[in-house]
């Protein structure tokens, strides 16, 4: 284990012994309350845009700042203590000090400076409050009974680190997102876990019924035991942890509980200074407090009636105010929040309005689901325009479906109904080639790093995702853009990884020639030649004039085509999922060229009228998708990887949208020939 610098060592490699100056109004510093990620973030900001005074930096853990949403990493052995802390040293001069170890108790807004827990008092010219939030404890009987942890600093993190190691029987109380972070870690402990949450739903803030479900299920079976719809009415024990109660009466044997109840703003500090508070401390647009000189970001804000439990809309805070107090007009509007988490690898998306919906005709739910493999995406719209979305499984348009909740963009009536169908409104997923996104989209959502910013950044000399996260912060929070960053890099260095063939692509090939060869003799004006006597017929004609061999040809039609239906479920059907789908795929183009042969031959290239040139006209556009999608991927090693992208999803929504009507039209023409 790495040992974590002691306050005294961290303070004198930070700040040697310093006592502030008496210096007047216009010559004080600008002071930061707090040493977070949102914190650091600012400091950066700002140093980047060389603000002309001396800043003081003030955190009252004696450590050096470091990542929050990696305690749950840590936790579970993913990473290593040295990984969790934020690169921040450099950032260290002779007119930015920092002061870790030091806790600011008073504010005094009307001479202007703060005093720490030893009595020093420090001048500001303006001040910045970022102290955060800290867990929330439910006011019952037992939280202080030896066995309560709460996960919120690295200190309660190395302390639940050392207790798992003789716990075998652990209760989280909280099922939302850190709750369920914090149980998937501590699985890994060989320890008993037990979510206990008080609503009927997990990850109640962000998931609807049916995506909380499908989530129990995953859980469920990876380990993790699931108590919904009953919150703890108290802790058991004398001295230390035996077990807890809930609110029904049943009673949960076990020797530790970890709150993971939600949070609370730390607004106390600005309270009792005068500022004005609610929920948290009340901002502007441009993030100033009640106070002119004074600003808050990060989660102990309150902007618009509304707080932020996560990290990004900090950062986000951050910039603005930093570009504020640096000259600039920049204002915060308020942050379209995503949730991202992945418990025992599986992805939970969600980000707007995505459950608990009002009742409203503009509000409309658009559902995508699969059930065989738990995948399940919804889209929310108001007036035509997204508003909200989630998703439980892999989805690689997050970015670009978050993108347009921000930006409530319209989402027309063909987007809404490829959406049903295939479960992504866009005929070409950007995540797959983001050197075509635009220049505004972001690209990581933790640290709010655009494209453009990305770009400038490769153009400017990084040439690895190592660099290119030093430089600009990109996934260096939760690292889910990484993979982005990966195809960012390669894409626009110019050097591609080659594309290979695909498996089967001379079958393929074939069958697409010849699959064009029996469309070209339909369009064509040949006709097979049809005897006026019932004496002598011409030549073939039996095939399809003679009643039993019609049967057998119309037969094998109708098997070859509902087996080729058959195989389009591979991606659908778990059984068949286990099947190779490169020899699958050959098989069921081969399927396509018999039945477009077959189809000619039982009907003579006659085309015949009403329900028989509907079903007629399906197999033959049915084919033309087939021969042209076959075409496409024969030869995709040879085609630019976006193009080929868009033009597989549109052949392939047309063969979806031709097929759909086959089976009725099927069961219609047969029954026709037999009783009319």
């Amino acid at each position: 284990m790495t040992q974590i610098q002691t306050c005294d060592t961290v303070c004198a490699q930070a700040l040697p012994s310093y006592s502030p100056p008496a210096v007047d109004g216009s010559e004080a510093p600008l002071i930061i309350i707090g040493a977070g990620p949102v914190a650091i973030r600012f400091l950066e900001a700002l140093q980047q845009r060389k603000l002309s005074r001396s800043i003081y930096l003030f955190g009252d853990e004696p450590r050096e700042p470091y990542q929050r949403i990696k305690l749950s990493s840590l936790l579970a052995g993913e990473i290593r203590f040295e990984q969790i802390h934020l690169p921040w040293r450099h950032l260290l001069n002779a007119d930015i000090r920092a002061f870790l170890g030091t806790r600011i108790v008073a504010i005094d807004k009307d001479v202007q400076t703060v005093t720490d827990d030893r009595g020093q008092l420090y001048p500001y010219h303006t001040l910045v409050l970022a102290t955060g939030s800290r867990p929330f404890v439910p006011q019952i009987s037992g939280t202080d009974l030896s066995g309560v942890f709460t996960l919120r600093t690295l200190g309660d993190t190395e302390s639940l680190m050392a207790r798992t190691v003789r716990s075998r029987n652990l209760v989280v109380a909280g099922g939302g997102l850190l709750g369920l972070e914090a149980a998937h870690a501590l699985l890994r402990a060989n320890c008993q876990v037990t979510v206990v949450q008080q609503s009927p739903r997990l990850l109640s803030q962000q998931l609807d019924d049916t995506a909380s479900e499908r989530l129990r299920q995953i859980l469920q079976r990876k380990g993790l035991t699931l108590v919904t719809g009953c919150g703890l009415a108290r802790i058991l024990g004398e001295e230390s942890v035996t077990g807890v109660k809930l609110r029904d009466g049943t009673l949960l044997g076990c020797d530790t509980v970890l709150l993971a109840t939600g949070i609370q703003t730390n607004m106390e500090l600005a309270r009792d200074s005068g500022l004005q508070v609610s929920r948290g401390i009340r901002v502007d647009d441009t993030l100033q407090t009640s106070d002119p000189h004074i600003f808050a970001i990060g989660e102990c804000v309150e902007h618009a009636g509304k707080t932020y439990g996560l990290v990004g809309p900090g950062y986000e805070q951050a910039s603005v105010l930093a570009d504020r107090l640096t000259g600039g007009r920049a204002t915060y509007s308020g942050t379209v929040s995503a949730s991202r988490l992945k418990v025992v690898q599986e992805p939970v998306f969600a980000t707007g309005l995505t459950c608990d919906l009002p009742k409203s005709s503009l509000i409309r739910e658009i559902i995508w689901s699969a059930p065989n493999d738990q995948h399940y995406r919804k889209l929310v719209t108001e007036r035509g325009r997204l508003v909200g979305a989630l998703a439980i499984g892999d989805w690689t348009e997050t970015a670009r479906v978050q993108e347009a909740v921000r930006m409530k963009r319209r989402l027309p009536f063909w987007q809404r109904w490829r959406f049903r169908l295939t479960g992504s409104p866009w005929a070409l997923e950007p995540t797959e080639n983001p050197a075509e996104w635009p220049a505004s989209t972001v690209v990581c959502q933790c640290m709010q790093v655009s494209k453009d910013s990305l770009t400038g950044a490769l153009g400017a000399g990084c040439n690895s995702v190592e660099q290119l996260s030093r430089q600009t912060g990109a996934g260096t929070v939760c690292g889910g853009c990484r993979p982005l960053l990966d195809e960012l890099v390669s894409t626009v260095s110019g050097t591609p990884t080659p594309t290979a063939a695909a498996p089967g692509a001379g079958s393929l090939a074939v069958t697409a020639v010849l699959a064009l060869i029996v469309l070209g003799i339909w369009l064509s004006p040949l006709q097979f030649p049809i005897s006026d006597s019932v004496i002598q017929s011409a030549p073939l004609e039996f095939i399809w004039n003679d009643p039993f061999n019609k049967q057998v040809s119309g037969y094998t039609l109708l098997t070859l085509t509902l087996l080729g239906l058959a195989l389009s479920l591979r991606k659908r059907t778990r059984w068949l999922s286990t099947l190779s789908f490169p020899g699958l795929r050959v098989f069921h183009v081969w399927i396509g060229c018999s039945v477009l042969a077959l189809t000619l031959l039982h009907t003579g290239l006659q085309s015949g009228t009403g329900l028989n040139f509907g079903l007629l006209s399906t197999f033959l556009g049915l084919g033309t998708a087939g021969a042209f999608a076959s075409a496409l991927n024969a030869q995709q090693h040879k085609i630019r990887p976006a193009l080929h992208r868009r033009w597989q999803r549109r052949l392939n929504l047309a063969h979806i949208l031709l097929a759909w009507p086959l089976p009725v039209l099927l069961a219609l023409h047969i029954l026709t020939v037999y009783f009319y």
